[in-house]
């Protein structure tokens, strides 16, 4: 009989295709019960994932739920696989024991780029030799009632788990964590013990607060505690080795206007601790910042928790663990109170998994445990939606709601709480130079109230970063951006200009990375010969916002840029709506002039539907000098050579 080994893999960017694949896992184990670990979970965990194999009794089933970011690239998770799945030496046999499973989560703004990463790697799959096991799965983010999660609800019940069923006896499963399985334990620390571990480095110092509401004994942190629980976040494709910095906020300025609804930020932030050896970053890159909980959250969380729980709050933990792997690695020493505020998304939606295992421990109260079970059931999708996804509630949110529920001691919090999940965010600035290592950021913070009832909410990272002060430390990293080929060699006739011009496009927070390579060219351009008085003119920038006295950010700074010139899209300074597409389609000659004549680059930034509108309209404006599919052909042309580059969000 053929043996069959299945591993369940995902890549992610948000943390959907892993709650995905935690849902398929379950509802495997339910039906098939615990057996042999086969699973590394995210692709670039398992080393041996392309290892070919010889056994000829054997089928490798793979259930890959895989997440396209920006404009149809691949999340960092899988960045290693795909590069070694684009070797062009690969055996086209390499594969052939492999059938593969596949759902793709994206969404349907992209346009043509929705779900193009997943099925790209299906492509490569199929090309390798592995054969698709049952029907493509695709989840939108936009479907009512749930947006991916009831897409994905669909395809298991409708193709991947009718297709398992004849393969039941000889199928190998990941193991499941249940709650009477945790694996952590937690143990006070003694006094004596504690005297011991204070430092002159105190994560509860980095912003010269006391994070102890209730004014007991402070606990003693330091980063030693907390460095393979920082490690365990960090991007796969951060620079440095997945080093994490310290930074320490210069600057905390609103670009709007203070009557203006949208409160966005100019974050300066200096790094001290780096060498002028050290390269951070590049224009365009992007920084990874590690948020934390407030004080507030923290507080109405620690409100809500069984009173024995609340008790020990301050009081110096030590955290163990029974299993090496697959667990997440809390810091080794702290309060509960601190791992609250630096370590636990608090503030986090709980997925559907979450609410399951919650109706565990409220199995006493019918009627709430019943409630539980059917928002995470799949009939429950819609209710879930509803409840959750649209009135965004939180942790707190549920827990309060749900008052039957009996967490039986801290160290469940351990297990249920998923980790603060790091947020990236555009670099708005040049490189730094070696006199000078600083970042800034362009940051709107995200606050409102939702739809149903009318709840406050507000981003984490953008409120955490609005309401930092002068001289607070952020953790935080660097990892490449989308714009990796800036270029930047200047005429042989006149080095004071660029031989290729830029052209960038984008709206609101899009400004960011379009701010950085405009600022970087002008850092290293070289200066003018004495004698010359020619107008520069090698950058192009198409801004859309709404108000030009309201959220034109950085307007200052172009009018003070002699090579560069502005076009402007304010939607709302007049009864009829003008966005960046339309400015292209009026500046035709100019935008055809630069691609065509001066071969010049273009850059795009944004939410997801300008930018896909900007590329129908370049491909538009193309078309009306050559054929559709040259145009295409030209845009990808200058994309190999880096000249077209976008970043969506």
């Amino acid at each position: 009989t053929t043996r069959c080994r299945c591993k369940v893999l995902w890549s992610t960017q948000s943390g959907r295709a892993k709650a995905c694949s935690r849902r398929l896992l379950r509802i495997l184990k339910e039906e098939y019960g615990n057996v042999s670990v086969e699973s590394k979970f995210m692709f670039d965990d398992d080393p041996a994932l392309l290892s070919p194999s010889d056994d000829d009794d054997e089928t490798i089933l793979w259930i890959l739920m895989v997440s396209t970011t920006g404009d149809g690239e691949h999340c960092d998770s899988i960045q290693t696989t795909w590069k070694s799945l684009l070797v062009r030496s690969l055996s086209k046999k390499l594969l052939r024991h492999v059938k593969f499973a596949l759902f793709c989560l994206g969404d349907r703004a992209y346009g043509k780029q929705f779900c193009a990463a997943g099925r790209k790697l299906g492509t490569r799959l199929v090309q390798l030799g592995a054969q698709p096991f049952c029907d493509v799965g695709y989840g939108d983010d936009g479907t009512p009632n749930g947006g991916v999660f009831c897409d994905y609800d669909i395809w298991l019940q409708k193709n991947l788990l009718p297709t398992l069923l004849p393969m039941k006896k000889m199928i190998s499963l990941p193991s499941l964590i249940l709650p009477e399985e945790n694996y952590y334990k937690i143990v006070n620390v003694e006094k004596e013990e504690i005297e011991k571990t204070i430092t002159t480095t105190n994560i509860n110092n980095d912003n010269n607060t006391n994070n102890n509401i209730r004014g007991s004994t402070p606990s003693f942190l330091n980063d030693n505690d907390y460095n393979t629980f920082f490690s365990s976040l960090a991007p796969r494709t951060a620079y440095h080795n997945q080093k994490m910095w310290k930074g320490i906020v210069e600057e905390n300025t609103r670009l709007t206007s203070e009557s203006w609804e949208q409160n966005t930020r100019h974050i300066a932030i200096r790094i001290d601790e780096t060498g002028k050896e050290t390269m951070l970053y590049h224009a365009g890159d992007i920084c990874t910042i590690l948020p934390r909980n407030s004080k507030e959250q923290v507080e109405k969380f620690v409100k809500i928790l069984p009173f024995d729980i609340q008790t020990t709050v301050d009081d110096v933990i030590e955290i163990r663990s029974s299993q090496k792997e697959q667990q997440q690695p809390w810091p080794k020493k702290c309060t509960l109170r601190d791992w609250l505020t630096y370590c636990a998304d608090i503030a986090g939606l709980p997925e559907r998994e979450d609410l399951r295992l919650l109706s565990y421990y409220c199995k006493h109260d019918k009627e709430q445990h019943e409630k539980l079970l059917s928002l995470s059931e799949t009939s429950g999708s819609a209710l879930y939606a509803d409840y959750i996804l649209r009135e965004k509630r939180c942790w707190s949110d549920v827990l309060y709601d749900f008052d039957a529920i009996r967490l039986p001691d801290a160290s469940t919090l351990l297990q249920l709480l998923p980790p603060l999940r790091p947020r990236h965010f555009s670099i708005a600035s040049s490189a730094p130079s070696t006199s000078t290592t600083k970042v800034e950021l362009c940051v709107a913070v995200v606050e409102g109230k939702t739809p149903l009832g009318e709840k406050p909410y507000e981003g984490l990272c953008s409120s955490y970063l609005a309401n930092c002060k002068r001289g607070d430390v952020v953790r935080l990293w660097f990892k490449p951006g989308s714009f990796l080929k800036l270029p930047m060699k200047t005429l042989s006739t006149n080095n004071h200009q660029y031989e290729t011009p830029i052209l960038c496009i984008g709206a609101g927070t899009g400004i960011a990375p379009l701010r950085s390579l405009i600022l970087e060219r002008e850092r290293k351009r070289p200066p003018k010969n004495g004698n010359d008085d020619n107008k520069i003119n090698d950058a192009t920038l198409i801004f859309g916002c709404r108000k030009k006295n309201t959220d034109y950010y950085y307007q200052n700074e172009w009018e003070n840029i002699a090579s560069l010139s502005v076009f402007t899209a304010f939607s709302r300074d007049q009864w009829h709506k003008v966005y960046v597409q339309q400015i292209l389609k009026q500046q035709k000659d100019m935008i055809l002039n630069h691609l065509l004549t001066k071969k010049g680059a273009i850059y795009i930034a944004g939410g997801a539907k300008m930018a896909r509108a900007v590329k129908d309209e370049l491909l538009e404006l193309l078309t009306s000098v050559s054929e559709e599919k040259e145009a295409m052909k030209f845009l990808k042309q200058l994309q190999k050579q880096g000249k077209y580059a976008v970043e969506a969000w």
